[in-house]
């Protein structure tokens, strides 16, 4: 498969330039889901089903498999490393930049330097369901497989702690307005070595409104991490997807750490769509910080 290589440092710098004018208008649209899913669960249900099926092609379920798997390897990562998140403060926040890319049913997602270089590539390639079903009569959705490059480790707070074997496997629904991913992976831990194996597993759904006749894609969902098959983190998610009309492409995810008592963590992907880099490119920072209960 092939799979394209990033100046990380570079597309930052424009994607800053870019994304200055763009997140200020569209970081919370008109009409779109406010709040967090669980102190606002029935008023973000009431908009999905007031809302239509996201329009959805190929590429996009590519791409955006790739968002979703890059940022659950970050929430891992929040567990394995206890200083990770307190770390991090609103104006200071630990960050990564993560570029994602797709054409075709074929993407890769890069989170900071890419493979042997303090980062994380990841090789995306998506299958209509047409092409493996044995049965013509069943109608299903599309999957995606998603695989770790050789030599890939995610940066951490305390050091490196390597990511290797990670395997997802997500699927659409046929009319993409479900995503159910699941992902298993090896940590290193950054300080005893020991290896120790990690998963997620998801559902999010996705619906569309059209806003200031501008089409926006939001989901919500739930996420949970598991140890050695067992829980250990639950997440919630909001995203806000505005697919690119030149170069005004726009995405952002912010997903928050449910549990009792304390300060929690929050991630959130804020990314400009990358001009003339194929149907889907977006380049952007994670940022990782510690929120009030």
């Amino acid at each position: 498969m092939k799979t394209r290589k990033y100046n990380l440092n570079a597309i930052a710098m424009g994607v800053a330039l870019a994304m200055g004018s763009v997140a200020a208008a569209q970081a919370t649209p008109e009409g779109a889901p406010v709040g967090h899913p669980s102190r606002a669960l029935e008023n973000v249900a009431r908009q999905e089903r007031l809302s239509s099926v996201p329009s959805f092609d190929l590429v996009e379920q590519t791409g955006l498999a790739g968002v979703e798997s890059a940022l659950s390897i970050i929430a891992g990562k929040v567990h394995i490393d206890h200083d990770f998140c307190l770390g991090g403060t609103v104006t200071k926040p630990f960050s990564y930049t993560l570029a994602v890319t797709a054409s075709g049913g074929e993407g890769t997602a890069t989170i900071d330097g890419g493979a042997g270089k303090g980062g994380v590539d990841l090789d995306i390639t998506s299958i209509p369901s047409a092409v493996d079903l044995s049965n013509p009569k069943l109608t299903l959705g599309t999957r995606v497989d998603v695989l770790v490059a050789p030599l890939s480790e995610i940066k951490g707070v305390t050091g490196f702690s390597s990511i290797t074997n990670y395997v997802g496997l997500h699927h659409w629904s046929v009319s993409s307005y479900i995503f159910n991913d699941q992902a298993d992976w090896i940590f290193t831990d950054a300080q005893s070595k020991k290896l120790i194996p990690y998963g997620e597993r998801s559902i999010k759904d996705y619906y569309k409104r059209v806003i200031d006749e501008e089409s926006w894609e939001f989901d919500w969902g739930l996420e949970k991490v598991l140890k050695h098959g067992y829980p250990v983190a639950k997440w919630t998610e909001l995203s806000w997807y505005k697919r690119p009309d030149g170069a005004d492409g726009y995405l952002k995810v912010k997903k928050d750490l449910l549990k009792p008592g304390g300060a929690v963590c929050r991630i959130v992907y804020e990314a400009a769509s990358i001009v003339d880099d194929g149907p889907f490119g977006y380049a952007g920072k994670v940022k990782v910080f510690r929120v009030a209960p």
